[in-house]
């Protein structure tokens, strides 16, 4: 898409007329007509005008955004292959050569700022103590919010910003990040929706909304009964915020239970996340000596992470509060399943007996 394209587009998504355009940067509305047919362009110095806004960097307005996205993916997709075959770290140094190109190429950005931020370390048991990760991310999200205009990307950055400076120790700044961002019942646009929208939109809008609430349950109830494999700087004593490990257990079984609510005729809703849960607890049972017990969940953790290999993504869920969303089906479910059991020391005592082996001939 070149320039010429690229400005009708914008100027029609924002619903504007040619001569809207000619008010705003001083010019005819002819001359407009011509930059979108491509017969002239407009004079360089109109460009950070026009860059501004259209709320796009001058590099945006100028490349060929087609050929743009196809690059973006390209190196999306090959920095995710790098770290499921490596790691993080490797995934994180390829983004920072491949980002030479892309210097206003944010979607990588942020990408790049959550592995060497926090926000990586929940799915790789990495360090907190890493505190030039955590600067670099900082320094990044904060050069995202100065120059980024999405709004979906803005969000991210805060977040990842808010748990770099936490680890970091600067609680009271990560405090300020975080009780600025919209609430649950902040006016939001999943409140809302619902309310204007008709027929099958307004469904949908419904059934997002369910998902989200069940979303938050399983993210904060892994927060506060997550096994030793993560905690926080201020909870690195172990003591997860005062829980026992009888009700750390109790509040992962009232989130797999929430999540089946959702459900109907043996379906699961996200059966990884239930499998997640149900590790947590074996970790946990695991770590109190109660190994009967640890096995047991771990048989669950294998049902749901199976369920999960069977997800045919794209299709539809049948229950009535859901069959209007589709299913995913999460990468490596079972092959990290299969890796959390072989590589926690928790497990040892528990690794060579009949039902451990059973599930992990399961999982193949």
């Amino acid at each position: 898409m070149n320039i010429s394209e690229k400005l009708r587009r914008m100027r029609r998504d924002r619903d504007l007329t040619q001569e809207d355009l000619a008010d705003a940067f001083g010019v005819t509305y002819q001359a407009v007509s011509k930059w979108e047919r491509g017969e002239s362009f407009p004079d360089i110095t109109l460009l950070p005008a026009i860059a501004r806004y259209f709320g796009v960097t001058v590099d945006a307005l100028l490349d060929d955004e087609d050929e743009r996205r196809r690059k973006v993916a390209e190196i999306s997709g090959e920095h995710r292959k790098i770290c499921m075959e490596q790691n993080s770290d490797a995934a994180a140094e390829y983004l920072k050569t491949a980002l030479c190109e892309f210097p206003d190429g944010w979607e990588l950005w942020i990408n790049y700022a959550q592995y060497r931020g926090g926000s990586i370390r929940v799915n790789c048991n990495r360090p907190i103590e890493e505190p030039e990760g955590l600067r670099d991310a900082i320094e990044v999200c904060n050069r995202l919010l100065r120059h980024c205009v999405d709004d979906r990307l803005r969000h991210r950055a805060n977040l990842i910003l808010a748990e770099s400076c936490k680890l970091l120790g600067d609680n009271d700044a990560a405090l300020k990040i975080i009780l600025e961002l919209p609430g649950i019942a902040d006016v939001t646009r999943e409140v809302m929706l619902p309310y204007f929208l008709s027929g099958e939109g307004r469904v949908t809008a419904i059934q997002s909304v369910f998902m989200n609430v069940a979303d938050t349950f399983w993210s904060i109830s892994r927060f506060v009964a997550h096994p030793d494999t993560f905690t926080y700087a201020d909870d690195a004593s172990g003591e997860h915020f005062g829980y026992t490990p009888e009700e750390r257990i109790a509040i992962l079984e009232k989130s797999v239970a929430v999540s089946d609510i959702l459900t109907d005729g043996g379906e699961a809703y996200q059966p990884w996340h239930q499998s997640y849960q149900y590790r947590n607890m074996a970790y946990i049972a695991a770590e109190d000596g109660q190994y009967e017990r640890a096995a047991g969940y771990l048989e669950k953790a294998a049902d749901y992470a199976v369920a999960n290999d069977a997800v045919v993504t794209g299709a539809p869920y049948r229950s009535p509060l859901l069959n209007r969303l589709t299913q995913v089906r999460a990468n490596e479910c079972s092959g990290d399943l299969a890796n959390f059991v072989n590589t926690q020391t928790v497990f040892d005592a528990l690794r060579g007996t009949p039902r451990a082996a059973a599930v992990l001939a399961r999982l193949g």
